[in-house]
């Protein structure tokens, strides 16, 4: 422990080794002129284990790797880096502006989940805008369903047997062509309209030559 001082507005104490809070194998503060580490023991016990586990996290200001930084001028940022598996708050985190991913276009932002300039989700009055194309491995549907006739709701079905996918829904307009390579009907009608059905030619209406 020594002081130092260089002007009116740099003058202190400098710590050259450990710094432990309440007794001698308290929680620890550890730094250099780069980093300030934090340092506690951790007691771990279980049937199969018993032990007492140092776990340090460090903090450290370093040049920013955001492919977001600004790119007119230095960017920096700060690091923390801990050799403990997960970082766990009791409060809720708020942040200003977004949360990404190091290295990744990935960003949550306010009302929007930004996966890269092209593809992200958006929330608007009502609902949410998705932009780019959507691929689903299984099914998806309304919230509640159920099949057959009197059944409510809509669904898009992948068989997990036979692989097919079927779909119900309750009305289906189609504005220009439409084809079906195999067609059952339950009950059929037409208006202001002809109708033929199937490759033997029948029709709704037959003239005598």
């Amino acid at each position: 422990l020594s002081s130092y001082r260089m002007n009116d507005t740099d003058e202190g104490i400098v710590i050259h080794r450990k710094l432990r809070f309440g007794t001698y194998n308290g929680v620890t503060l550890q730094g250099n002129k780069e980093r300030l580490d934090f340092i506690s023991q951790v007691e771990y016990t279980s049937p199969e284990i018993n032990e007492i586990a140092e776990c340090r996290t460090s903090f450290e200001h370093r040049i920013s790797t955001s492919l977001y930084r600004p790119l007119n001028r230095p960017s920096y940022s700060l690091f923390i880096k801990s050799d403990t598996d997960f970082i766990n708050t009791n409060t809720p985190l708020e942040v200003k502006g977004h949360v990404g991913i190091e290295g990744s276009f990935t960003r949550l932002t306010d009302s929007c989940l930004y996966f890269n300039s092209e593809n992200y989700l958006l929330s608007v009055t009502g609902g949410i805008k998705y932009y780019g194309n959507a691929y689903f491995m299984d099914s998806i549907s309304s919230e509640h369903f159920s099949s057959g006739y009197a059944g409510s709701g809509w669904a898009i079905l992948r068989n997990e047997t036979t692989g097919n996918i079927s779909a119900t829904f309750d009305e289906i307009t189609v504005r220009k062509k439409m084809r079906i390579y195999e067609m059952e009907v339950q009950k059929m009608y037409t208006t202001n309209g002809s109708l033929w059905v199937s490759d033997s030619c029948s029709g709704d209406k037959v003239e005598k030559l």
